[in-house]
């Protein structure tokens, strides 16, 4: 996809979810951003001056990001602005984009959970009783607070595991088996993951628990590992998956693909291979 289009996609799908005093914002801030995004073919700096508390229309539920307040805490050097985090997860809908839309989950983990907006999807659209985000990173963890905070979320229905997902635990590092036995026997019934590379040794080292997965929806980094080799796991464990380019396009080679999406119970409304 050029950028120009790239671009169309993303004002496109930005439009479906922010509200209008947030759209005119946005048309406002490309003015005055537009040198940079062409020098940069990015849209960064654009994201930084949409750095506004807000509340956005997805998939039926009204969510409310405090942009603003979580950019200002600078609690990771060198992150980027939130809105860039709104325009992946809820306008390019980058996580349920394939799935059906009357898909529900009870227990929703997150894995690469990052300031937490996985789990208001968790919570407000998969209708979770339960949704646990796992994050080394603990600069996140007020950011975390305030999503909650400015959602009512109950404490009861998040969890934060503080460590990297494994193959296996150590010092600083918990696995799925661990994840799993917190949750006192429950199945995952939907698990989202993005963890830079990780996902290829986590889910080579998976016979044990991934029968206890039904719906699963992760990034993926071909130049850190095989999708081919992930993709035969996945199939072998029973689920039909579908994998796509960053725009949510059926990839004609799987090993380039960025995103794979999988369901051992018909969760997927896309064609699945």
């Amino acid at each position: 996809m050029n950028v120009v289009a790239r671009f169309a996609s993303e004002y496109s799908n930005l439009l479906r979810v922010l509200s209008p005093q947030m759209s005119l914002r946005l048309a406002l801030a490309t003015v005055r951003c537009a040198p940079a995004v062409f020098r940069s073919r990015r849209l960064t700096a654009v994201d930084a001056a949409m750095s506004r508390n807000c509340r956005i229309a997805y998939r039926g539920a009204v969510v409310a990001l405090p942009l603003a307040d979580i950019d200002r805490l600078a609690a990771v050097p060198d992150d980027n602005p939130t809105f860039g985090n709104l325009r992946e997860m809820f306008a390019n809908d980058v996580y349920l984009r394939p799935f059906r839309p009357d898909l529900r989950a009870d227990v929703v983990v997150d894995l690469g959970s990052n300031r937490g907006l996985f789990l208001l999807v968790a919570i407000k659209v998969l209708r979770a009783r339960l949704a646990v985000g796992v994050e080394p990173e603990t600069g996140y963890a007020e950011a975390f607070r305030l999503l909650c905070a400015a959602n009512a979320i109950a404490p009861e229905k998040v969890r934060r595991v503080v460590a990297a997902i494994a193959p296996d635990a150590g010092p600083g590092m918990t696995s799925m088996t661990d994840v799993l036995e917190s949750l006192g026997g429950a199945r995952i019934d939907f698990l989202k993951c993005d963890v830079e590379g990780a996902e290829y040794p986590l889910f080579a080292a998976g016979s044990g628990w991934l029968d206890r997965i039904d719906n699963l929806a992760m990034e993926v980094h071909p130049d850190l590992g095989d999708n081919r080799d992930l993709l035969q796991r996945l199939r072998g464990a029973g689920f039909v998956c579908l994998a796509t380019d960053r725009f949510g396009r059926p990839s004609d080679d799987p090993a380039a693909a960025e995103f794979v999406y999988a369901s051992s119970v018909g969760g997927l409304s896309g064609t699945g291979l």
